[in-house]
């Protein structure tokens, strides 16, 4: 099945005669003109639905024909948040619920994490091989708790991240004077803003997206597994936080960070792919969203389905319980 993304001023989604009717701006000989397109029940060749941007209308009506065809729906702003996500109901298993409460509770968690970090900064390594990963994988293998853990990843990323500051990002050469200078080089994920959500430079943009549609995906993939998404382990589980998302996030971001930038690696980039608020905040166009998002769901899918599964295989072998990978 494939990905479906919409997006643009004027968004429409609605039902007429039980066919659900999708409307969106498009230019056509550079003129903007609504585009409709009518998608019949049992018909689509689609499960995912991404809606881009802050603006649109759905109806109850469109919700409902969604729901129906058992369609995920994610909803990303062109800030890269992933502002909601809604789709077939699923719940947490009980038997995996009380095993993420036994880790934190015994001790099992320890471990746990560290083969989950060790994943991530063996994904980085694959990025950029600097001393500084296989020196963090080495203190991980003998880190006493979930802290030590942490503290050991939060240098690793710094590593990582100040290793990659200042590689190059292309414009085409007639939009060279009207880029900002700090567009042109990848810059640091410490954006100065109140959060890294909040991207100041293009790179930073594309990698919000991209992590939105990992946290979609995880978050899907862990509810098909039976994890309870609220009980985080290496994410401390906070109110209005669904934190162990997160916790299964950690060993594919790399994964998201190279395909990002394996796409700027690839493009030449205009000025107006990108926006600029008055806050310094860099968003991204509808279209440039829309052509870095087209695939991603898709390959997303299993990697994402793989490590939720081998988290619950680990858990299970660190604790004694037998299980099988389905």
């Amino acid at each position: 099945m494939e990905t479906l993304v919409v997006g643009g001023f004027g968004l429409q989604l609605k039902v007429h005669h039980g066919a659900l009717i999708v409307a969106q701006p498009v230019k056509v000989d550079g003129k903007r003109t609504m585009e409709q397109t009518v998608y019949f029940r049992g018909r689509c060749e689609w499960d995912r639905l991404i809606i881009m941007g802050h603006v649109g209308t759905i109806s109850l009506d469109a919700v409902g024909w969604l729901m129906d065809m058992e369609i995920e729906v994610l909803v990303i702003g062109y800030d890269g948040r992933l502002i909601t996500q809604f789709g077939p109901t699923r719940r947490a298993t009980v038997e995996l619920k009380l095993l993420q409460i036994d880790a934190l509770q015994t001790g099992h968690a320890v471990p746990w994490v560290r083969w989950l970090l060790r994943r991530k900064i063996q994904g980085h390594q694959r990025i950029m091989n600097i001393p500084e990963l296989g020196q963090a994988l080495t203190r991980l293998m003998t880190a006493e708790s979930i802290d030590d853990c942490r503290m050991i990843e939060a240098h690793a990323a710094h590593s990582y991240w100040t290793s990659l500051t200042g590689l190059p990002v292309t414009f085409a050469k007639r939009d060279l004077k009207k880029v900002p200078d700090h567009w042109k080089r990848i810059q640091n994920r410490n954006t100065g803003l109140r959060t890294n959500r909040m991207a100041t430079d293009p790179v930073n943009g594309l990698l919000n997206y991209g992590y939105a549609i990992l946290e979609a995906e995880t978050r899907i993939a862990a509810y098909v597994v039976g994890w309870d998404v609220d009980l985080g382990i290496l994410h401390t589980s906070m109110e209005y936080r669904q934190s162990f998302v997160f916790d299964l996030m950690e060993p594919l971001r790399a994964q998201v960070d190279g395909w990002v930038f394996d796409y700027i690696e690839k493009t030449t980039f205009r000025r107006n792919d990108f926006v600029e608020l008055p806050s310094g905040e860099v968003r991204l166009s509808p279209e440039v969203a829309k052509s870095f998002s087209m695939g991603i769901c898709e390959a997303l899918r299993p990697l994402c389905l793989a490590v939720a599964q081998e988290a619950r295989y680990v858990l299970h072998e660190l604790m004694g319980v037998s299980t099988q990978i389905s």
